[in-house]
């Protein structure tokens, strides 16, 4: 039995497995598909939603992260909620967000990845292994620290 989230996932059985794939929209309507979009560079995957307060004070410091590691980096923010197409491209509008957000991943959430809580971050190194997670936001701080770290493995 696992109990690491506080919404009853057990994210922390993916710890030191390969990222699970998955193929969703984009915003714009294209599909990504995570294993392409990795492509042999460290990742943060986190999974979100228009409802949840964290979730929203993240999104901006994905942004600025992104358009500073973006070339070395992979970011990819999962709307877990399923929020419908036209809310959250208003609130990525609203906020300027440039950072990949893909839609519909309530399954991927529930299934693959085994998020209980949100935001849920996961860590990926350059092999698409998942060598850590994080259930929360704390600060933008917090986050580049722990890009840098997985650009210097």
């Amino acid at each position: 039995e696992y109990t690491h989230s506080p919404g009853g996932g057990a994210p922390e059985k993916l710890v030191g497995a390969e990222a699970p794939n998955f193929k969703l929209a984009r915003l714009s309507g294209d599909q990504l598909d995570l294993h392409d979009f990795i492509d042999g560079r460290p990742a943060l995957i986190t999974f979100w939603g228009l409802a949840c307060a964290p979730c929203r004070q993240e999104a901006p410091s994905l942004t600025e992260l992104y358009n500073k590691y973006g070339k070395e980096f992979s970011i990819v923010a999962v709307n877990g909620y399923n929020d419908d197409h036209e809310a959250v491209a208003k609130y990525v509008a609203d906020e300027s967000l440039t950072h990949p957000i893909v839609l519909q991943g309530q399954t991927i959430s529930d299934d693959l990845y085994h998020v209980g809580a949100y935001p849920t971050t996961f860590w990926v190194d350059r092999n698409g292994t998942i060598v850590d997670y994080e259930v929360g936001f704390f600060s933008t701080k917090r986050l580049e620290d722990r890009i840098v770290n997985l650009l210097v493995r």
